[in-house]
């Protein structure tokens, strides 16, 4: 069984009440009891808040601002109806499950039901119409409301979670009982009997204001639930009863109601203490308070179910309630009911319930018996066994009509024609006669003249313009593309005018390089190179733009603008999959390549017009002489065999020469051989001359490497004419069998090739039999009557299956309500974004890199320059897997980082936006610049990504405002405490970039007592590669001059932001030390300035030492720094505490010893390669600074060998081993 959920019951305005909670319990149970072969589909508004549920879930996108009670957005609400049903169609489902119907009148939820499945619904209660005076009496919701209850009888199986609503169903709407199933209710696991404490006791009880026993009411206030009725029976007791037991109303109460209650009480003249109004409650709370109530009272004139009543039942609580609706069916005993109307009546019950000991223990025996009747593993039973049972009872209704008809269709056939030299044109001239067949076509094409006598008589031809003015006229459109300027004209129209994509050639990179360069389309390959396969495609075009195009296809945009994709063989279908993710090539078409049966054309004939003799044993290749088709190999088996010494044998390469080296070799090659009379190149030749070639030959040669996914219409060409042929089993040539020709291995040796001209030759029963066999294979798999009827039935399926289909209609459906509705501007721009959202090609899984800091202002901390260099060697380890896509947050939102991204990686422009970035199942997020505001921020956000199947993760660079607030300004520890709350709370795993790290996050989670959702907790390491990362470069001339004067000898380099932590004012202090004793040391400090170090800075900038033992570099480049670890004696760190160590990395790089404090963290990075002090004062620090000068001087320092530093390549791939496992 597919199931496909509804959420919006579990996310609008009552996602915390009764039907929130229940609906989210019983998905749950209901996920643990079915079956795996069962799949399970949740839909999610995304205007909405995330769901809590433990499934994924499916966005959906309405246009915002969707609520039925404004008028004004009433286009908005129907046209969200609208893409609701579409999307539940889009599931392919056999039951859609609407947890709560009666949902969206003022919160943005847009409930509806299927066009194309099994509808069971959940039915709460009736109330509204069974109290119109009291809930309809505004005509907008009474006409909503009226809609739903439509909506509801038109459900195929209705749920109840009472017998009581039931029956109201039956008898108020008169629908049919056999489609209404009794499931139940349940309250959350939570409430329960409980020993409290009686210091707990004591707490709660004086919380609230209790002195002595009281009775409890909790549920909502509003006047169905009859509190003053409560209030009233409660007044006539006896005023003994009263002063020694209170009436605790647990409710939420906004300051108006709680004066209409204390109101009430004053005048019914019962003491306001006696009458306590709790205000919210925690559920913890409220199950302590059930467990304590002498006596739980619940008056309520009429409910669905009543889950307060079972709650208290729970808890072992005495219960009385009122004799009607389903209360009386959940309480069930009657000695336990009264008249909710009769105040009396119920003050009698209270008395009775207070003091007959008999009557409280046959009360507290009844929540027993009653609560164990109410199981939520039962409610699921019970719902999964009435989807199943409607699902094999019930025929399931079309999603999509099937568009077929009489009459023949009308069909736009897109493509050149016989006149243009590709061999697509030829191949359409042919196909034409079959197409023809089937529907009414009309040929698309720009070019001026075509050869009219090879295409069937009277075919109607026009072109695109006159296309993008009629396409409406049209049923069906197809699209023949290939990869060549003929082609050029295609594209525009694609984009406007969607049609079928039938794929010649995979690749079209140089379809799309002659747009960019002489179509008049400038920047149209970086942007296609973009769309197609991210900045790392983008990146190789600026190493080697010739090798770009032969490694990237360039093709997802035609193919996802398609209304579906049709190849010639299974080979384009696993490169789809190659290159664009499971999956994407799932649903293509694969229809054989076209070929005419060539019988009965005279050999003599063709040989007398080309020249040839007839006793000549002729080979021929076929096609545009390159690197790719391997002529220089076929040129190598022919010299190299028997056959080149042979006066009769010929080689001929019909076909022109390409214009480069590689064709001006093989013509050199051939003049140099002895057989260079025998071996021709005819250059281009006409379809006549080709024609002739095929009679004339006797065998043909058809080789290939790098494929871009054509498939050779030539090999059938040769197939065709009953003659014999060579090939290696390389792209589509691959899946030819053996049976059909001789097939060489991929990348065969030349001396193979050789063998297999002379076997050719020599035995003509085993060449006879080759071309044979071949041409059998044509006319059984090839025949234009297989191929033409192929064609019909794949098109007919595209169309019928296709959500380009579906979406046009629900386009269509969009303008006719724009019509009803007159919609604004405004209404018509929230819809179209709506529509497009939801309408989406197939995305590869993307790997989302937050630098929302970065890109906001990148101020050269360690912490950028780490995202700076894993950005770059993230995006260069890409694989076809996934693309990796920078983004940083914006107006309640994540944006692609387009622009940013294209200039930190000076590549080519991306030439497209900064839009919202799109995300399903299979994402990553990656929280990879430290943001502290803007997580916290996009909480909501990642949430709903969470919950659509994106794994978010976090870097945590340390933890350390959090352990030591001391060192960082006031307000630090608040914002990074509530950063680091949220990440916990939200992430399915916690990037540390050390053991140090992560071992304090671990700690920080234990000690907080989280132990729910707990994410992953885990480490890498930071790489360190200055020169070969993405860094800042530059130096001033005020550091030139500096440099100059430089003297590095007995140089320490101090690396990193100055702050508190890092140990810079007892350096200073212990340098001063050195100084102040003749000391030649001289410290070089590279690092911004932070905060709280203004006395630092300012003892700085006047020391007397400046820029003679001291230097201060605090805006140098990474090109500086790189100078600074080429020449410094070593490294000195000096950090109280840090979250890495990157530096020690950095100048391990470099061979560079160190002299650093002895933490933990430093420990785990340079292991026993570095020098550590433990100083607990400056004179402590400088006898170590001493000492080290000393040991260096007489070359007894540790040098960082045994460090094993990661390049920052190395560094990246293990963090996307972490995310993507």
């Amino acid at each position: 069984m597919k199931l496909t959920i509804d959420t919006q019951g579990l996310c609008g305005l009552n996602k915390h009440r009764g039907i929130g909670r229940f609906g989210t319990a019983l998905l749950e149970e209901m996920l643990k009891q079915l079956p795996a072969t069962d799949t399970v589909t949740a839909l999610f508004n995304d205007n909405l808040d995330a769901t809590t549920l433990s499934i994924e879930t499916q966005s959906i996108f309405l246009p915002k601002g969707s609520q039925y009670r404004i008028e004004s957005s009433h286009y908005r609400y129907r046209l969200g109806e609208k893409i609701v049903a579409q999307s539940v169609d889009e599931t392919n489902a056999d039951v859609f499950f609407v947890i709560n119907l009666f949902e969206g009148f003022a919160d943005g939820c847009v409930c509806t039901l299927s066009h194309s499945c099994i509808n069971v619904v959940i039915l709460y209660d009736l109330i509204p119409l069974v109290m119109r005076d009291v809930y309809l009496n505004d005509p907008r919701m009474e006409a909503w409301y009226f809609e739903r209850l439509a909506l509801l009888k038109k459900a195929d199986v209705i749920l109840s979670i009472s017998e009581h609503s039931k029956s109201d169903a039956v008898r108020l709407l008169e629908i049919n009982p056999k489609k209404i199933i009794t499931i139940g209710c349940d309250v959350e696991g939570t409430f329960a009997e409980k020993n409290i404490t009686q210091e707990r006791k004591e707490a709660v009880l004086k919380q609230y204001g209790i002195d002595n026993r009281f009775i409890m009411y909790t549920g909502g206030i509003d006047k169905r639930k009859n509190i003053e009725g409560i209030i009233e029976a409660y007044a006539l007791l006896p005023k003994i009863t009263k002063e020694t037991c209170q009436l605790l109303i647990v409710c939420s109460v906004n300051e108006e109601q709680k004066r209409e209650i204390s109101a009430y009480v004053q005048k019914l003249a019962v003491a306001k203490e006696c009458v306590i109004m709790s205000g919210y409650v925690s559920d913890d709370v409220l199950m302590e308070l059930y467990n304590l109530c002498d006596l739980f009272v619940f008056a309520s004139l009429y409910e669905g179910f009543g889950m307060p009543i079972l709650e208290a039942m729970r808890c072992g609580a005495p219960v009385i309630g009122s004799n009607n609706s389903s209360i009386k069916e959940i309480i069930e005993i009657s000695e336990a009911l009264f008249d909710p109307r009769d105040a009396q009546e119920m003050c009698d019950k209270m008395e009775k319930g207070l003091y007959d000991e008999a009557f409280r223990a046959q009360l507290r025996e009844n929540s027993l018996v009653q609560s164990q009747k109410y199981r939520i593993e039962t409610c699921a039973a019970k719902s999964i066994l009435a989807c199943k049972e409607a699902v094999s009872s019930a025929k399931k209704v079309p999603g999509c009509k099937n568009i077929t008809a009489a009459t023949k269709e009308k069909l736009a056939y897109i493509s050149p024609l016989p006149g243009e030299k590709t061999g697509i044109a030829d191949y359409s001239a042919e196909l034409l006669f079959e197409m023809l067949k089937h529907y009414d076509v009309t040929v698309i094409t720009d070019q001026a003249h075509y050869e009219k006598k090879r295409v069937p008589e009277g075919l109607i031809v026009q072109g695109s313009e006159w296309f993008l003015k009629n396409h409406s006229l049209f049923a069906r459109s197809v699209y023949h593309f290939g990869n060549s300027h003929f082609h050029a004209y295609m594209f525009g129209l694609l984009e406007k005018c969607p049609g079928i994509v039938v794929s010649h050639d995979f690749y079209m990179s140089g379809a799309i390089g002659w747009l960019d360069h002489y179509g008049g389309i400038p920047g149209a390959y970086p942007a296609s190179l973009y769309y197609s396969h991210g900045y790392k495609a983008l990146l190789r075009q600026k190493e080697n733009p010739k090798e770009c195009g032969w490694e990237y296809p360039c093709n997802k945009e035609i193919l996802d603008m398609s209304v579906g994709v049709i190849t010639h063989s299974a080979y384009q279908k696993d490169l789809g999959e190659t290159f664009y993710g499971t999956g994407y090539s799932r649903d293509w078409e694969v229809v054989p390549h076209l070929r005419v049966l060539k019988e009965g054309v005279a050999k003599r004939a063709a040989r007398t017009k080309l020249g040839i003799e007839m006793d000549a044993f002729v080979i021929c290749s076929f096609g545009f002489m390159g690197v790719h088709k391997l002529n220089e190999k076929a040129l190598e088996g022919f010299l190299q065999s028997s056959l080149a010494e042979n006066p009769r044998c010929k080689l001929v390469f019909v076909g022109a020469k390409s214009d480069d080296a590689y064709s001006a070799n093989i013509v050199q090659r051939i003049k140099q051989s002895t057989a260079r009379e025998r071996i021709t190149i005819t250059g281009f030749v006409d379809n006549e001359a080709y024609e002739d070639y095929l009679e004339a030959m006797d065998i043909a040669v058809q080789l290939r490497t790098k494929s871009r996914g054509e498939t050779s219409g030539t090999v059938l060409d040769v197939m065709a004419h009953k003659k014999a042929t060579i090939l290696n089993a390389h792209g589509t040539m691959n899946d030819y069998g053996e049976d059909v020709c001789v097939k060489l291995e991929d990348e065969f040796r030349v001396q193979e090739l050789s063998e297999a001209f002379e076997k050719l030759f020599e035995d003509k029963e085993f060449r006879d039999a080759k071309a044979m066999q071949g041409y059998t294979y044509v006319q059984k798999y090839h025949d234009p009557a297989i191929t033409g009827n192929a064609y019909r039935e794949a098109i007919e399926r595209i169309y019928e299956k296709n959500r380009y289909v579906r979406h046009n209609m629900l386009i269509h459906d969009a303008i006719d309500l724009s019509k009803a509705f007159n919609a604004g501007n405004d209404d018509l721009n929230e819809c179209a974004v709506a529509l497009a959202k939801n309408f989406r090609p197939h995305l590869q899984m993307q790997m989302f890199l937050d630098i929302s800091e970065l890109v906001k202002q990148d101020v050269k901390t360690g912490i950028q320059r780490v995202v700076r260099s894993l950005v770059s060697e993230l995006i260069k380890n890409q694989s076809n897997r996934y693309r990796v896509e920078p983004v940083y947050y914006e107006n309640g939102t994540y944006v692609y980082a387009r622009n940013f991204t294209s200039r930190l990686l000076e590549a080519a422009s991306t030439y497209e936006d900064d839009c919202e970035i799109e995300y399903g199942k299979g994402d990553v997020f990656v929280g990879l610049d430290l943001s502290l505001q803007e997580s916290v921020f996009a909480a909501e956000r990642l949430r709903k990504m969470r919950s659509a199947g994106v794994k978010i993760s976090f870097v945590v660079y340390d933890i350390l405002p959090v352990l030591h607030p001391e060192w960082w300004p006031k307000g630090a520890f608040e914002l990074f405490s509530g950063w680091l709350a949220h990440i916990v709370q939200i992430s399915d795993t916690l990037l540390c970039i050390s053991k140090s790290t992560q071992k304090d996050v671990e700690q920080y989670i234990s000690t907080r007592g989280i132990h729910d959702n707990v994410p992953d907790v885990t480490y890498f390491h930071l790489g360190a590669d200055v020169a070969n990362s993405i860094s800042s470069s530059g130096i001033t001339k005020e550091q030139s001059a500096l440099l100059k004067t430089l003297n590095f000898d007995n140089t320490f380099l101090m690396v990193g932001t100055i702050e508190p932590r890092k140990g810079y004012e007892e350096t200073l202090d212990a340098f001063d030390l050195l100084w102040s004793k003749g000391g030649e040391n001289k410290l070089l400090i590279v690092g911004k300035q932070g905060w709280m170090v203004e006395p630092v800075i300012q003892r700085i900038r006047s020391h007397q030492e400046l820029n003679k033992k001291l230097f201060w570099f605090h805006d140098a480049s990474d090109e500086l720094l790189e100078i600074f670890y080429e020449k410094c004696n070593g490294l000195l760190l000096a950090s109280y505490a840090e979250g890495f160590g990157l530096p020690i990395i950095e100048a391990a790089k470099y061979n560079m010893p160190m002299l650093i404090r002895d933490i933990d963290v430093f420990r785990e990075v340079a292991q026993e390669s570095a020098i550590y002090f433990t100083s607990r004062n400056a004179s402590e620090l400088a006898e170590a600074i001493e000492k080290w000068s000393i040991g260096y001087q007489m070359g007894k320092v540790l040098y960082p060998s045994g460090i094993h530093a990661l390049s920052w390549s190395q560094s990246a791939q293990w963090l996307e081993h972490i995310v993507l496992g």
